[in-house]
């Protein structure tokens, strides 16, 4: 992914502008020296309510005042009927799509053992408590809700 996104911004003339970071936030320096960060697809993976609090808190402690911050996360209850239509609406989508039933039933059984999805509403609490604002979603698709916030 990394060597995608060193192409992708060589292309679109970024690259004298951006340094693309591989590891984990806590290996970064502890200032708020950056000027933007994503995080895509990686907070369903962390398992309970602190320690997402924490990897937002430790992505915010590196990010100037006002800087953006894109958040992308599978979001809902997995107990709720609603996350249960998502759900089937989504494997009837990847299943059309190719996806091998095999690679569709280790993902659904994926919440609660190697996943942690949370309601959009506990998403939205914890960029607040870290340190984010004006979080505006911006992105949804089945389980996937993305938003755009700025650090305070």
């Amino acid at each position: 992914m990394l060597a995608q996104a060193q192409r992708r911004t060589a292309e679109a003339g970024l690259a004298a502008r951006v340094t693309l970071q591989e590891g984990t936030v806590d290996a970064l320096p502890e200032q708020p020296a950056y000027a933007a960060a994503t995080c895509l697809l990686v907070l369903h993976f962390v398992k309970g309510l602190a320690a997402k609090r924490e990897l937002l808190q430790q992505i915010a402690a590196r990010l100037r005042p006002g800087a953006p911050f894109c958040l992308a996360t599978i979001a809902g209850d997995p107990q709720s009927q609603s996350f249960r239509l998502q759900t089937q609406a989504w494997q009837t989508h990847m299943l059309d799509n190719g996806i091998a039933m095999a690679e569709w039933e280790r993902f659904a059984a994926s919440p609660g053992n190697e996943s942690d999805p949370i309601p959009e509403s506990h998403v939205q609490a914890l960029m607040a408590e870290a340190g984010f604002e004006h979080a505006t979603r911006y992105f949804g698709s089945y389980l996937v809700h993305a938003w755009f916030a700025v650090k305070r």
